[in-house]
């Protein structure tokens, strides 16, 4: 079972190695599929592998520390009608729902977004929704 979160890591506990101690401490297998981290905050998109006791071990495990977990479901969505087809949110994408298409324009595949949500910010028109947490 794959299952994606974002994951927050506020300032007092930004520098530990809560996701290395993670990683040891289970069996599941984490996949950190973006990161921003400074000396201040810290988020990470993460794929987690493994049976659903493990992966809910692994979300109550950085809870207990600290981190804020949100399992990420569902998908973005695109207003066609609104996207210039500049192409910013393609870069981005960390499991590349978003590409360029043959003629050029951005193209969208919802099968494959994990609602992480980054490539919301870096749209210059808000062509690009996502649903409440």
């Amino acid at each position: 079972m794959v299952t994606y979160f974002h994951l927050e890591f506020p300032r007092e506990i930004v520098t530990k190695p809560i996701m290395s101690d993670a990683i040891r401490k289970t069996s599941a297998s984490i996949n950190i599929l973006r990161a921003r981290i400074d000396e201040t905050h810290g988020e990470i998109v993460a794929e987690v592998t493994g049976d659903r006791s493990e992966v809910d071990r692994i979300a109550g495990y950085l809870r207990d520390r600290g981190v804020i977990v949100q399992e990420l479901s569902g998908s973005v969505s695109v207003r066609v009608d609104g996207c210039t087809h500049c192409g910013a949110c393609v870069s981005i994408c960390p499991v590349k729902a978003i590409s360029i298409g043959r003629d050029f324009e951005v193209v969208f595949d919802a099968s494959k977004c994990i609602s992480c949500r980054v490539c919301i910010p870096v749209c210059p028109v808000r062509a690009i929704q996502a649903p409440p947490l």
